[in-house]
């Protein structure tokens, strides 16, 4: 019988194990490093995209806010325009209404003295009618009194032979300032007619 021959089993040595130990630390060493190196980039690159774009809004919001804030400004300075005219507007109407006011209350004072003027020239005129019918009366006596005088004084101063003197007027209303002179001049004349024509101007005179 043959008996069996083994083959003796190597078993790796320390130096070896250890190499491979350091080996595959290595490795895995390198490889953290690449992932963490390419994790780091890809940060790196998200927040360079992330802050172009922060930095395209930002400026796009800036550009918003800056139009916005303009369009503030031009409503506010319209708005004060609109309420500077608007009080300017309403300061015109208050002036025209107290114009217009006190019109009216010019035009209601000249009315009522118009009112007074006319009714004082009414009363007037009625006086003046009055005064001339007295004196048409008065001038219709003395002319009646005069064509009944004239013959009788003829007479006498044809017959007779003497003039009359010292005629007297007992009343006249109203009173005229010539009365003395024309009747010095009836008494002098004896001119009943001119005495009459006299009278009659003296009163139209005194009625203008």
């Amino acid at each position: 019988m043959y008996s069996a021959t083994s083959t003796p089993v190597r078993t790796p040595s320390k130096t070896k194990l250890h190499k491979d130990a350091s080996f595959s630390i290595r490795h895995k060493n390198k490889l953290f490093e690449e992932e963490f190196i390419n994790y780091v980039n890809s940060v790196n690159n998200n927040l360079s995209l992330k802050k172009q774009q922060w930095q395209i809004t930002f400026s796009a919001d800036k550009g918003a806010r800056s139009q916005l804030y303009e369009q503030i400004k031009l409503t506010e300075k319209r708005q004060k325009d609109d309420l500077a005219t608007k009080e300017k507007e309403k300061r015109d109407i208050n002036k025209i209404q107290s114009e217009i006011s006190e019109m009216k209350r010019k035009r209601e004072t000249i009315n009522e003295h118009v009112s007074n003027w006319r009714n004082q020239i009414e009363n007037l005129k009625r006086d003046i009618q009055r005064r001339r019918e007295i004196n048409m009366s008065k001038k219709q006596a003395l002319q009646a009194q005069f064509s009944k005088n004239e013959p009788e004084l003829k007479r006498y101063a044809d017959k007779l032979a003497f003039t009359m003197v010292g005629m007297k007027v007992l009343e006249c209303n109203p009173q005229i300032d010539q009365l003395d002179e024309i009747l010095s001049q009836l008494n002098t004349k004896r001119d009943f007619f001119m005495f009459l024509k006299k009278m009659r101007q003296a009163f139209y005179r005194l009625a203008r």
